[in-house]
């Protein structure tokens, strides 16, 4: 069996916070609203990658990094 990775947590918040932002600043400087950070940090909506590398760049972290990343067994993630 090989393990795969699923989305945990979004990390976004946490980012947020340590560079004291509020939701409406990350939001300027990523150019969207705020209510679309909310739903983001509160995983209302999963970014798309030229999303996630528009936060990754702000923060100077990775895409990997905006996220926890659990590991399943393969066979919990076949239809």
């Amino acid at each position: 069996m090989s393990a795969t990775k699923r989305v945990g947590r979004c990390l976004i918040r946490d980012y947020r916070k340590r560079f004291g932002y509020t939701q409406a600043k990350l939001g300027i400087l990523v150019g969207m609203e705020p209510n679309r950070v909310s739903d983001y940090e509160n995983l209302r909506y999963v970014m798309k990658v030229d999303t996630a590398l528009r936060f990754a760049e702000v923060f100077g972290c990775t895409i990997e990094d905006l996220y926890e990343w659990i590991e399943t067994d393969a066979s919990e993630t076949e239809g």
